[in-house]
């Protein structure tokens, strides 16, 4: 009898021992984004939150597109505390995180760099000022707008000196064909 309890003591354990090692391979930990800084723009548009953006990232305007807008305020927690809203497969370059505040003064919008786990955009309750932490029925998450940079990429060094090498066995193939 007691090689039966032993035997079913160890089942027991296993399986717990397995639970616990699912769980553990599950947890969501992300690492927080970049925060670029902060402005009360209040109930601004689209243009004066890019314009914003590219002051404050230091990029062209007209280098920023917006790739999505999520107007519902919703987001999830990582078993750290971090917020955060999974945007995949889209890889945003910058998002803006935009409060409505209530009517204070107090700062509405906070720019960020996605550089992290860039299907995610991530924050702490520290880089928006405890906002959602301390919100009350006044305050909430308005939307948060991704965008992307659409400044042309720049061609690699690769790229060039194929296309050089292409060329010089064309001058070298004409100037065959001509002697």
């Amino acid at each position: 009898m007691s090689l039966v309890n032993t035997l079913k003591g160890v089942a027991v354990t296993s399986v717990l021992s397995i639970f616990s090692m699912v769980g553990a391979v599950n947890a969501a930990t992300y690492t927080p984004d970049t925060l670029l800084g902060s402005a009360q723009l209040g109930n601004s548009g689209d243009g004066d939150e890019l314009a914003a953006l590219a002051s404050i990232a230091g990029v062209d305007v007209n280098s920023l597109s917006i790739e999505s807008k999520d107007n519902s305020g919703s987001f999830m927690r990582d078993d750290v505390g971090n917020y955060f809203v999974d945007v995949a497969p889209r890889t945003p370059g910058y998002f803006i995180l935009k409060f409505g505040v209530g009517g204070t003064n107090a700062v509405s919008h906070y720019f960020f760099q996605n550089i992290a786990d860039l299907t995610k955009l991530v924050w702490t309750d520290a880089q928006t000022n405890s906002l959602l932490a301390n919100c009350t029925s006044d305050c909430r998450l308005s939307h948060v707008t991704q965008t992307g940079d659409v400044s042309p990429v720049p061609v690699p060094a690769g790229g060039v000196l194929l296309l050089t090498a292409l060329g010089g066995f064309a001058l070298m193939r004409r100037r065959k064909t001509t002697v």
